[in-house]
């Protein structure tokens, strides 16, 4: 599964922290921050309090930027099971519970195609139903 992909080192640890000094991160109004970085080296998924956050090469937290298939929005949480807007490309699109966005599939009744985008004034062929819908 994808946790699998984020266990490194095959110890069964999802993230895997290199350098972090102790006590460098602590939860904050259930919003995860870093603390104390000029010495640490942490870099990639971090699971805390329940959500997911990345961190660049840099250590620093991404915010409001992907992260391969994955949306890191303004707090930094990886966005999951909801909309979001990304001004950058000018389009909508859904993270799935994963967190992944969903692609080539129905949202209710928008269609997200095979970029993720929302289609919009457009017509869709949707293959599952073999049929054109203009959305």
């Amino acid at each position: 599964g994808y946790s699998a992909k984020l266990d490194r080192d095959h110890d069964g640890v999802a993230c895997e922290l290199k350098n972090a000094p102790k006590g460098a991160f602590k939860a904050k109004q259930s919003t995860a921050i870093q603390i104390n970085t000029s010495s640490a080296t942490t870099s990639g998924w971090v699971k805390q309090d329940g959500a997911w956050y990345y961190f660049d090469g840099n250590g620093n937290l991404v915010k409001n930027a992907w992260q391969g298939s994955y949306y890191l929005k303004a707090d930094g949480k990886m966005a999951q099971s909801e909309w979001i807007y990304d001004s950058s490309y000018q389009a909508w699109y859904y993270l799935k519970s994963d967190g992944s966005y969903a692609k080539n599939a129905w949202q209710g009744a928008y269609y997200l195609k095979s970029n993720g985008k929302m289609a919009q004034g457009e017509w869709v062929y949707d293959s599952s139903y073999q049929a054109w819908y203009y959305l």
